[in-house]
């Protein structure tokens, strides 16, 4: 194996271990770049965290509301679950009220499910400043709801049939708001707009053992669930969501799925996210930061290179030639119209491993 040593020796004259003169490198000027690491550290981010971005860092108060929203949404759904007679029909409401959103940075058509709940390969930089445990995700208990709603949904056989069609719908009404993101830029609208789906703008390919453990520390009495749902959820595989994922990815061959994730870190996970990278139509990223060991960041930096798979750098200077991600830059520049992922699609197709600053 490649050691981290080796990889930072074999490093082009882009590859820079000064954060500073990093983001100098990708356009930030130097002023700005270091007002950027100043601020961070006066508001507590580690030094490790190089990149921090626009930080606003989870303090125990935002941390109890979005977990409190989170328990309330799942204490709502099991309710609704208890009202109604019958297994099928349970189910048959969980599938259909499961569904695509969409985020002002994206456009695309989005998965979302709960941050941390789902996130077994998560970081202490993720507990620290995670965006999906802040701002749009702690306005609306309706949202939360939809994200309980999508996590339960995701554990019944049915799940990729019923998705196919939704994801189909949701994907080409995007179309209509990602012409409008040209236009807005003053680009022009390209004659046929890519068919792009965004997996987990919240949460992660989850481990059933790790989501257990949550449901119980949230209060779920996860064998009163089973029982609503007409599974067992305890003996279902580890791999389980991965699964469904890579059954619904080959169902839409025209549709380019991407993400990032954490759940590398898992071995029982990474047979099934190696199979889901390997499939024509998805692109993965895996996802790095500083609070993980020197090993693991060259582990990930390892598979990525033998399986196709890309690297997001989070809030650290890359250690492979990797690009500052386009929204963050311009949103660091304060331009008036960030350039949104569906305009650039650097990340849908994997065309650079990346840099995204803490935010």
């Amino acid at each position: 194996m490649v050691s981290i040593t080796v990889v930072e020796e074999k490093k082009s004259k882009q590859m820079l271990s000064d954060p500073v003169e990093y983001l100098v490198s990708q356009g930030i000027p130097r002023d700005v770049a270091m007002k950027m690491v100043t601020k961070a550290r006066q508001k507590g981010i580690p030094a490790d965290f190089e990149i921090p971005g626009r930080v606003q860092t989870i303090s125990e108060s935002m941390w109890n509301k979005y977990f409190s929203q989170i328990k309330e949404a799942f204490n709502e759904v099991i309710t609704e679950l208890k009202s109604l007679p019958s297994i099928d029909e349970r189910r048959r409401w969980l599938l259909e009220n499961a569904r695509f959103g969409s985020t002002k940075k994206t456009i695309l058509a989005t998965w979302r499910i709960p941050a941390m709940i789902t996130c077994p390969g998560a970081t202490e930089l993720c507990r620290l400043a995670c965006y999906a445990l802040k701002g749009f995700y702690m306005l609306s208990p309706a949202l939360a709801k939809e994200m309980v709603i999508n996590l339960l949904a995701s554990l019944l056989p049915e799940f990729p049939d019923y998705m196919v069609p939704k994801i189909e719908r949701a994907v080409r009404e995007s179309i209509k708001n990602i012409a409008r993101a040209y236009r807005e830029l003053g680009k022009p609208v390209p004659q046929k707009l890519d068919l792009i789906a965004r997996l987990h703008d919240s949460g992660d390919f989850y481990s059933i053992s790790h989501l257990i453990a949550w449901l119980r520390k949230l209060g779920v009495d996860v064998n009163e669930l089973s029982k609503l749902l007409g599974i067992d959820i305890a003996k279902l595989p580890e791999d389980w969501y991965v699964r469904q994922w890579i059954k619904i990815a080959k169902k839409l061959p025209h549709i380019k799925f991407y993400t990032y994730t954490r759940s590398w870190r898992i071995p029982e996970l990474v047979p099934a996210l190696i199979e889901f990278a390997s499939l024509p139509n998805t692109t993965l990223y895996l996802s790095v930061d500083k609070a993980m060991p020197p090993h693991e960041i060259e582990k990930a930096i390892n598979l990525a290179k033998r399986y196709g798979m890309k690297i997001a750098y989070t809030g650290m200077t890359p250690l492979t030639p990797a690009i500052l991600c386009k929204y963050e830059k311009e949103k660091i520049l304060k331009v008036a119209k960030p350039t949104p992922c569906a305009v650039c699609k650097i990340c849908a197709y994997g065309s650079a491993d990346v840099v995204f600053p803490i935010h």
